[in-house]
This record gives structure tokens, C-alpha cells and sequence, in this order.
């Protein structure tokens, strides 16, 4: 049973307007970190909470395939620095570290 999200990739920074490195990906785990396959209707939504500008990502929401949400295309329009994600699937929450975009 899924009890918590956990970014396997997450924003490191870069350039605004251009694609996040590296991309998103967020896996459904359980309480040992374990990934939790199976769940093949469950999907994550990536929002921008902290930072300035607009997140847009090719596919959002994302399915998980065998527990993982695989993103893509992300970018933030606007440079700021202690940008955060957070990434959603129903009960479940996690907010990325922060990064910054020049």
C-alpha cells in the first residue's frame, strides 16, 4: 500500500523557459521507500508552489506505469530562486527541494 510520494528525480535549476533539468519523475512508495506497482489508474499532478511564473509540462496529470510518474516537457516561465514542486496524487503530497531558475 502507497503511504508516501518520493521524487526520484527532482529540479536541480537552470535556465526559466527552458526545459527543467533533469525531469520530474515521482514514485508512489511505501512506508520501507519500497515502489508500489500495480496501480495503473492512480495519477500525480505537478503543480509550482514556491517561485514565481507558470509551470507547464507536456502531460499533466501523469499515470503511474509500475509506480512511477514519468514527466515531461516541464518548464517555468519566470526566473526565482527557492522554486518547489509539489506533486499530488489524491491523499498523497510531496514537495520537491527548492531550485533556482536565472
Amino acid at each position: 500500500m502507497a503511504t508516501q510520494l518520493v521524487y526520484t528525480a527532482s529540479p536541480a535549476g537552470g535556465l526559466h523557459s527552458s526545459p527543467l533539468a533533469p525531469q520530474p519523475i515521482v514514485t508512489e512508495a511505501d512506508a520501507a521507500g519500497n515502489t508500489v506497482v500495480g496501480d495503473s489508474t492512480t495519477q500525480v499532478t505537478l503543480t509550482r508552489v514556491g517561485g514565481a511564473g507558470t509551470l507547464t509540462c507536456t502531460t499533466n496529470p501523469v499515470t503511474l506505469v509500475n509506480g512511477v510518474a514519468t514527466f515531461a516537457g516541464c518548464a517555468i516561465n519566470s526566473a526565482g530562486v527557492n522554486d518547489t514542486l509539489s506533486a499530488a496524487d489524491g491523499a498523497l503530497v510531496k514537495v520537491s527541494g527548492s531550485f533556482t531558475l536565472t
